[in-house]
Parts: C-alpha cells; structure tokens; sequence
C-alpha cells in the first residue's frame, strides 16, 4: 500500500527533491490494488528513498505479508521514476518496478515487474497506468503467466487547513493470465499533523478479488468486498 500512495502523492504534487526521503507507517490492512496481503489483519508500511536532483528518484518500499498457514512475512517493492514538471499545473513521471515476497511459499503469485506512468494537474487530479509483462494467474500444476495491466483516477480535494477529501476508482486487467477483469475504488478522508498523515476509507472491489485470482484454499479465505481502511504514516 505504501508505495502507491506515495507514488501518488509525489505525482499529484511537486517533483521529489533532491536527497533522502521516505515513510514509516501502520494500517488496519495491507491493500494492494483492491485486495490483501494481509488477509485483513494490521499492517507496518515503510519507504526509503532518494532523489537525484527534482527528476530521479529510487527506492525501496517493504510491508507486511501475511499469508495463511505462514509466518508473517515482508512485501517488497523496487522502483526507479522519472519525473517531470510540466508549467506550473501538469506534472508526470514513468517508473519501473520491481514486487516480490521472498519467503512466501505462494510467491509465484505476487512477484511481477512493471512498467508504470501517471500524470498529474494542480494536485488535484491523477491519472495513471501500470503495465507487466509476467504476472502470474491460473494454476494447473504450473503457473500460466501472461500481461496485466491497471488504470487509475484519483481525486484529491482540499477541504479546510490540512483536512481533504481523497476518491480513486481503478480497473485491473487480467484476462491474459485466466482471470476475470474486476473494478476497485476508494473514498475517504485525509488530515495532516506535521509530518504525519491519517487516512480514513472506505475501500470496495466489484468481487471479492484474491491476489490475481489465486484460490481461496492457496492464499486468503474469501472476504468482504468492501471495508474500511484507516492509516497513519509518518512521511520524512
């Protein structure tokens, strides 16, 4: 979860600035694109990073991995962006990343690398797209891997001080992997202390999505579509 939502931020708002930067943070839940990685239990977010100048930007994003019958484990995230300000209301980036959970024996299932743009107006609107070349999807003693894509609208609205209203709405693309398409959407609020961030949301998919449609009896119990979601991160 952390990840994307810096990612977010950072293209929604200004370019990175030059140095080190980074997150630490707690959810009630692990979210990665309208499913859990933590089959609805809480979840330590962190981000490290550092940016060359307004335009690079690397770095590492971990979290908390759990999945049934296993110890709690770690979601990593390696990402490379290039970012642009475009005047003084458009700004962009495309990145590169890398997702893995070494240790996970359902491994196969969450690790895929992927290429990924998003643009951004006054920091208010975001769009973006996420694409892979190598997720994995079906299971029939082997794995059938295929592309993948994600699309995303995020809405961010200043509402008074620090306090905002934050909307998202996604689509995930899995068909060339043997799984069904399916929609995912957000809709909360966000308030600011200092360095710190609180989200409170409501988060909701149009099925009860498992990782790339894995079964139930290989990773999660089916669950609610939707729940609340609400975080706290300290970002640096």
């Amino acid at each position: 979860m952390v990840v994307p939502m810096l990612g977010g931020m950072l293209a929604a708002g200004t370019v990175g600035a030059q140095g080190w930067g980074g997150a630490l943070g707690v959810a009630n839940d692990n979210l990665e694109r309208g499913y859990s990685l933590s089959a609805g239990r809480p979840a330590w977010l962190a981000d490290l990073h550092y940016g060359f100048g307004t335009e690079w930007v690397v770095g590492l994003g971990a979290s908390a991995d759990r999945p049934p019958g296993q110890s709690a484990g770690v979601r990593l995230t390696l990402y490379l962006d290039r970012r642009w300000r475009l005047g003084e209301d458009w700004a962009a980036k495309v990145g590169i990343a890398r997702y893995d959970s070494p240790g996970n024996r359902y491994r196969a299932i969450v690790r895929y690398d992927e290429l990924n743009a998003a643009i951004g107006w006054r920091g208010r609107w975001v769009a973006s797209i996420a694409v892979s070349p190598d997720v994995a999807g079906s299971w029939d003693r082997v794995y059938r891997h295929g592309p993948a894509a994600w699309l995303g609208v995020d809405y961010h609205q200043p509402l008074a001080g620090r306090l905002s209203l934050d909307l998202g709405v996604g689509h995930a693309w899995l068909q060339e992997t043997g799984f069904d398409d399916y929609n995912y959407g957000s809709a909360g609020f966000g308030y600011g202390i200092g360095d710190l961030a609180l989200h409170a949301s409501w988060q909701w998919n149009d099925r009860s999505q498992l990782p790339y449609g894995a079964s139930s009896s290989a990773w999660f119990p089916m669950r609610e579509p939707s729940r609340w979601l609400l975080s706290a991160l300290w970002v640096f």
